[in-house]
């Protein structure tokens, strides 16, 4: 007879504990819940969606290149380069539709599933990436390249922060406001000197 170890009966409890936290003292879900379970759905449905699906096939080309393991490429609409399946997604046109209430959730079904192909563009990753900040935002995509740049550093604590911008020659300054636009303005610069 097998019996559950200690790690076993702990990570069953943490599961429990974890999904307690997103249920109402009667052990109804909230909302909020609610909402994550049916975007989590919506978002399933999406990814099997005839619209998405034909609108790969109809515009994959073949890899004739022997020398790659790739069978089929995609090309960005936005920054016209060829990239394998793996690193390609197909973007809403008008994407950034909320689904933070009940209310919503016709809606952002609707958003996401009821679409034409004139409503989907296919990009690589990093310019749906740069599209998705410049949305969610309301930056230019300048601002979104720097943004993105600017991210992991900014996730760093205090410390890391400095540390970086003392790696790059920078004073950090006093505040972490003034070192978040510090790391903002090193990569503004670094973005502009791109273009």
């Amino acid at each position: 007879m097998t019996v559950p170890t200690k790690s076993e009966i702990n990570k069953k409890k943490r599961d429990n504990d974890k999904r307690l936290k997103r249920l109402q003292p009667s052990g109804a879900m909230t909302d909020k819940a609610i909402i994550t379970v049916i975007r989590g759905a919506i978002r399933r449905a999406w990814m099997s969606c005839d619209t998405k699906l034909t609108l790969l096939a109809a515009n994959c080309i073949p890899d004739m290149n022997e020398s790659t393991r790739t069978k089929w490429l995609y090309r960005c609409q936005h920054c016209q380069g060829l990239f394998k399946g793996s690193d390609i997604e197909v973007d809403h046109k008008n994407g950034e539709n909320p689904c933070a209430k009940l209310e919503d959730v016709v809606n952002y079904a609707r958003a996401l599933l009821a679409v034409s192909w004139d409503d989907l563009q296919i990009l690589c990753k990093p310019c749906h990436l740069n599209k998705t900040y410049q949305e969610r935002f309301g930056v230019s995509e300048f601002e979104a390249s720097a943004m993105i740049k600017a991210a992991p550093v900014l996730k760093k604590n205090a410390a890391g922060v400095k540390a970086w911008l003392t790696k790059q020659g920078i004073q950090p300054e006093s505040n972490p406001e003034k070192r978040k636009q510090q790391v903002l303005d090193f990569y503004r610069k670094e973005v502009n000197g791109k273009e």
